[in-house]
């Protein structure tokens, strides 16, 4: 048969400000390993050319 599982009370606790966690680890990772600048793009570079950022610099592990 199928094991049910129990209910369980969970309490998620979140900050006002925990949409920007990633771009504050991410930039202090940069900062800190000297490669800042060389991945560093302005929102308007963004939006002009998007995803083919990432995949020009090699971000997501594939062939840059």
């Amino acid at each position: 048969g199928s094991v049910r599982p129990r209910e369980l009370e969970v309490q998620v606790i979140t900050h006002k400000k925990q949409h920007n966690t990633p771009w504050f680890g991410g930039s202090i990772c940069w900062v800190k390993h000297g490669e800042f600048g060389r991945y560093r793009h302005t929102e308007d570079e963004y939006d002009e050319i998007e995803l083919s950022i990432v995949r020009r610099f090699g971000l997501l592990g594939g062939p840059g």
